[in-house]
C-alpha cells in the first residue's frame, strides 16, 4: 500500500541537514573487511547468512539428524560466482555450538508454548536428552528442521559481522569505547566465559567457585535466593571497590 501511494515510512532529514564526522584520524588506517568462517570478505553486501551455514563442516553426520542435509539459497544476480547455492556447512565446532545454543533456548520456549511443559516447570527432555522421550525427539527433529528451512534466507547483517573482525576491534573499536587498557589475561577470560555459559558447566567440580552458576541457568536463583535479593545481600555481588561507576561525558 505504501508502495503503491509512495507514502514515505521514515521522513526525510531537513535539507540543511549535516553530519558532523569529529573522529580522531586512525593511527593505522585500514579499509573495512568482513571475517566469516574464517575468510575475509572485502564486500560489505555479504548476501545470505543461513543459520544452517554455521554447523560443523568437519562432523559426519546420520541421515536421521535434524542438522543433516542441505537447503538450497535464493540466488540473485548480483551474486559473486562463488556465493554459495545451499546453506552447506562452513563453521566449525564454535560456530554450530552457538547455533545449538540459539535452539536449545529456542526449543525450551517452544516447548512451553506447544503444551509438553508449564510455563514455569524446566524442560527436563530438553535439557537432558538422554531422559527424553522418542515423542520428544520426532516433535525436537522437526522444530530444529522447521528452523533451517524457515530462516534459511535470512540476510547477512553486514556492517555488524564487520565488526567481529579481531583486527577492526585492536585498530578502530578500541579507540571508540572508553573502557581503558585491559589487563585480563586468557586464563581469567576462559573462566568468565564459563561463568556466562550454561555449557561449560555441566563438568566443573562443585568445588570450583564457578558452579555456583549452574544453579542460576537451572532455577534462576543464586544462594538460594532471588537475583534481586542476592545482589543486595551478597558480597560475591558487590562492585569491586576499585571499579568506578561512572562516565566521563567529555
Amino acid at each position: 500500500v505504501f508502495k503503491m501511494f509512495d507514502v514515505r515510512i521514515n521522513g526525510l532529514p531537513d535539507k540543511d541537514w549535516s553530519t558532523p564526522l569529529k573522529a580522531p584520524p586512525l593511527t593505522l588506517p585500514f579499509m573495512p573487511q568482513a571475517l566469516r568462517f574464517g575468510k575475509v570478505s572485502d564486500r560489505f553486501d555479504e548476501g545470505i547468512d543461513a543459520p544452517g551455514s554455521s554447523r560443523n563442516k568437519e562432523r559426519q553426520r546420520d541421515a536421521d539428524d535434524p542438522y543433516a542435509g542441505e537447503r538450497p539459497l535464493e540466488t540473485d544476480p548480483r551474486d559473486p560466482e562463488d556465493a554459495p547455492r545451499t546453506d552447506a556447512a562452513m563453521g566449525d565446532r564454535n560456530t554450530e555450538a552457538s547455533l545449538m545454543y540459539e535452539h536449545h533456548a529456542f526449543l525450551r520456549m517452544r516447548a512451553r508454548r506447544d503444551g509438553k511443559y508449564a510455563n514455569d516447570a524446566p524442560v527436563a527432555q530438553e535439557d537432558d536428552l538422554m531422559t527424553a522421550s522418542d515423542d520428544y525427539k520426532a516433535w525436537r527433529a522437526g522444530k530444529i528442521k522447521d528452523l533451517l528451512v524457515e530462516n534459511v534466507g535470512t540476510h547477512a547483517t553486514d556492517h555488524s559481522s564487520i565488526l567481529t573482525n579481531p583486527a577492526h576491534s585492536e585498530k578502530a573499536l578500541a579507540y571508540d569505547i572508553p573502557v581503558g587498557v585491559c589487563h585480563i589475561g586468557q586464563e581469567d577470560l576462559a573462566r568468565f566465559r564459563m561463568m556466562a555459559d550454561w555449557r561449560f558447566l555441566e563438568g566443573v567440580d562443585k568445588s570450583n567457585p564457578i558452579a555456583a552458576f549452574d544453579k542460576y541457568f537451572k532455577s534462576g536463583t543464586m544462594g538460594n535466593k532471588k537475583v534481586e535479593d542476592w545482589v543486595n545481600e551478597d558480597n560475591d555481588a558487590a562492585l569491586p571497590p576499585k571499579v568506578l561507576n561512572k562516565r566521563s561525558l567529555f
